[in-house]
């Protein structure tokens, strides 16, 4: 009887220690775990397509020097995925909701790239198929 109250006890300690240290989750990383190569899936090339973007509209200001994300080829997909100011920037469950696309968009502030032309349609579409292909580093 000791013993069963001992343990009853020690279960309602845990639900209020796992409880009430709950606080507002800022985004954990959320990726697809990666699936057996198979070559006939076609992937979209981070380093093929989505790189290229960000050298064309991002690394003029999001370089070395860039105090929160620094885009260039070398560092560019772990600033976005784990060391960027603001990271993760990518959400590859639900990629509208990332705050990559929604910077690309406008829709938080600031748009980016800041000044015009900005990011095209069918170049965020393809970061956003990226995403939701699992975010490969190919």
């Amino acid at each position: 009887m000791k013993n069963r109250l001992y343990i009853q006890i020690n279960f309602i300690l845990l639900l209020v220690i796992a409880f009430s240290s709950c606080e507002k989750d800022v985004g954990p990383i959320r990726i697809r775990p990666l699936v057996p190569y198979d070559s006939t899936i076609y992937r979209i090339s981070f380093s093929n397509y989505i790189q290229p973007i960000f050298n064309e509209n991002c690394i003029g200001c999001h370089n070395a020097t860039h105090p929160f994300l620094n885009l260039h080829a070398s560092v560019s997909f772990d600033e976005l995925l784990y060391t960027g100011d603001k990271a993760p920037y990518i959400d590859s469950i639900e990629p509208e909701n990332s705050l990559l696309i929604q910077r690309l968009r406008g829709v938080e502030w600031p748009i980016m790239p800041p000044n015009p032309p900005h990011v095209s349609e069918a170049n965020i579409d393809s970061i956003k198929l990226w995403m939701m292909q699992g975010c490969y580093y190919n």
